[in-house]
């Protein structure tokens, strides 16, 4: 008696009930695994969403960057601290116009007061008083320091 070569395989256990079987025509489609992740590859491909958008951008290639034009030789801006200097025409009218200032009487009422002053104020009220101080003399206008012994 040939002896046979054993197999693996054990073959079907009992007899399949025949409403269990499904045909492959009739058969339900299955479903797709659902992916976790990217697909490969998909750093080096250029994803495309929605046609709407490709149409109104026509088509533009996300890696490549601003198409504004950058100036080689930038111009320089010219930046005013205050207000533009006014220019007067003759030493009379600046003089006025000194003595008609409301922030530089502001700070002489300060001073007059001894109240403290910035830096700011400080410094706008010495530069002020010191032109105001040059335009006297250029005018020959005496200054009045509140001297007892003056007649």
């Amino acid at each position: 008696m040939p002896g046979r070569k054993k197999s693996r395989k054990t073959g079907p256990i009992g007899v399949r009930k025949s409403n269990t079987v499904v045909p492959k025509e009739t058969g339900s489609p299955r479903r797709k695994k659902k992916s976790s992740g990217r697909p490969a590859g998909s750093r080096h491909n250029i994803e495309q969403k929605t046609s709407q958008r490709k149409k109104a951008q026509g088509n533009k290639d996300p890696r490549l960057g601003s198409k504004t034009p950058v100036p080689l030789n930038p111009i320089e801006k010219v930046v005013s601290k205050d207000k533009a200097v006014p220019v007067y025409f003759s030493p009379k009218e600046e003089l006025a116009a000194l003595e008609n200032d409301p922030r530089l009487t502001d700070l002489l009422d300060k001073v007059e007061n001894d109240i403290a002053l910035n830096s700011d104020d400080t410094l706008y009220f010495e530069t002020k008083m010191h032109r105001h101080a040059q335009l006297c003399e250029l005018l020959g206008i005496a200054l009045d320091d509140d001297d007892p012994e003056q007649d």
